[in-house]
């Protein structure tokens, strides 16, 4: 125990320097080591550092620091100011913090960091304005519908509606309508499936699943905070006899990290396009894993477990067809125009007509028909006419005759009658005109050619009128000569039968 020739106490970098008159270093002390005591009695103060101890007395003050001490607790409060100071690092010595860095979870983005001697740390998000930070710091999306025309179909987990037992397991209800009023929870303390549900037989009565994503909202608490509990969801198709499998998200577990508190946790299944039949239901199991606390899944009532699907709420059904996105096509299948619906198509089939075939003409057989024309024409001479005569010709020939029924042609195809010519290779009698005119049952028509008086020999048209003519109907020309000498010699009559 050192107590005698102390001359100067100083502090410098946490140490402690006591030394004696000639400036020798008697101790030193580390001060966040240092312990002191204060006997006050015995008028002694007391330093050890847990390896050395020094007395200091009374008598000593006035040598120490030259008599800047008037009393032991003087020493004593400087000391211990000096020996707090360097436990807290809070001052009083040259020791620094030369680098402090931060981290935070992927939600976050932080700039200015290290810093190492001064500066800012910034903190700001990492994320869009569409997504959510979820509990365990990382970024995640809000739920969006899924694929197909109008909103997405939601289904609604009622734990309150028990649907049976299906190979073997107890399956809850699945439903479009949501059960307000009454809450249903389920609960479990170790790993594996909390609860079943299923849709109604019927439902959805569609024959096929869009891809695309489908969020599930679910509510959860658990016995006690901390841990790593997590859910997940699988979804199954049932065809009356066993489920199958169509997506889980066991890869992407969601946290639940809310503790005691329900809360709404959100997690997405990635659903491939999946074939149905009619009568298929859909099922989902919600599987936990626990962490050594016991899990509650909430529903019903305020906490509404919702599924929003791929599922269209717009068209349900158009000719049979239930696919959330149709479409329609131009075929020609059939022997007459029909609609054939299957998938997601709507197949108009317009046949190409034939003998057997009701249907639209093709461009060919259009061309082949829009050239079916008989045109009549008389033959070269039909000769002249007497004067003041009137005479009928049979179309085709050059016979004449006052008897129209002698000279009348039976068509057996309606057709259109039009382009009528006579042509003359004489001139017509200046004392009165020719004319000719195409009959039809007996009776004239509109197609008229005139002759007039004195015309010299050539071509006389009509081209503008056109009569029709019925199956079995009468056709023929009356020529009729209104001179008082003979008419001019008639080469040709023509008409275009259509």
């Amino acid at each position: 125990m050192i107590s005698c020739n102390i001359q100067t106490i100083s502090y410098t970098d946490c140490i402690l320097t006591i030394q004696d008159s000639g400036g020798i270093t008697i101790n030193e002390f580390m001060l966040a080591n240092l312990k002191m005591f204060q006997n006050d009695t015995m008028g002694t103060l007391y330093l050890n550092d847990g390896s050395t101890e020094i007395t200091i007395n009374l008598a000593q003050l006035p040598s120490i620091n030259g008599g800047a001490f008037a009393t032991l607790l003087d020493l004593f409060t400087y000391i211990e100011t000096q020996r707090n100071l360097c436990q807290c690092g809070c001052g009083g010595g040259s020791g620094t913090v030369t680098s402090v860095d931060l981290t935070m979870p992927s939600a976050f983005s932080v700039s200015g960091n290290p810093i190492t001697t001064a500066g800012t740390l910034a903190v700001t998000g990492a994320g869009l304005v569409s997504q959510y930070i979820r509990g365990d710091g990382s970024l995640a999306n809000f739920p969006t519908g899924g694929g197909g025309g109008g909103a997405s179909q939601p289904y609604y987990l009622n734990g309150g509606t028990n649907q049976g037992v299906f190979v073997g397991n107890t399956y809850y209800e699945m439903s479009k309508t949501p059960v307000i009023g009454v809450g249903a929870d389920f609960t479990i303390a170790a790993d594996g499936i909390i609860a079943r549900f299923l849709t109604d037989a019927g439902d959805p009565g569609l024959l096929n699943i869009p891809a695309g994503n489908w969020n599930f909202e679910m509510w959860f608490s658990a016995s006690s905070s901390g841990g790593s509990p997590t859910f997940s969801v699988t979804l199954y198709k049932y065809d009356g006899a066993s489920f199958t499998s169509i997506a889980t998200s066991s890869a992407t577990p969601e946290n639940i990290t809310g503790g005691t508190t329900i809360d709404l946790y959100f997690t997405a299944l990635a659903v491939p396009a999946t074939i149905l039949t009619a009568t298929d239901r859909l099922a989902i199991s919600v599987d936990i894993v626990h962490s050594g606390r016991t899990i509650t899944l909430h529903t019903q009532n305020s906490h509404l477990c919702e599924i929003i699907t791929t599922f269209s709420t717009g068209i349900s059904a158009l000719n049979g067809l239930t696919d959330s996105v149709q479409s329609f096509a131009v075929g020609t299948t059939g022997v007459d125009f029909n609609i054939a619906s299957s998938l997601a198509v709507h197949n108009f089939n317009l046949p190409t007509a034939s003998a057997t075939n009701r249907g639209a003409l093709s461009t060919a057989d259009w061309t082949t028909f829009n050239s079916k024309i008989l045109s009549v024409i008389n033959s070269i001479t039909v000769g002249t006419i007497a004067a003041s005569t009137t005479t009928y010709v049979m179309p085709g020939t050059n016979i004449a005759s006052v008897t129209e029924s002698a000279r009348t042609y039976y068509l057996n195809n309606a057709c259109t009658a039009a382009r009528y010519l006579v042509a003359t290779s004489t001139a017509q009698s200046a004392t009165g005109s020719l004319v000719v005119t195409f009959r039809n049952s007996a009776a004239s028509t509109s197609i008229t050619v005139t002759i007039a008086a004195g015309s010299a020999a050539g071509r006389v048209t009509d081209y503008v009128n056109t009569a029709s003519c019925l199956v079995d109907s009468g056709i023929s020309h009356q020529v009729v000569n209104n001179a008082t000498a003979t008419s001019a010699n008639i080469a040709q009559i023509s008409i275009n039968l259509k």
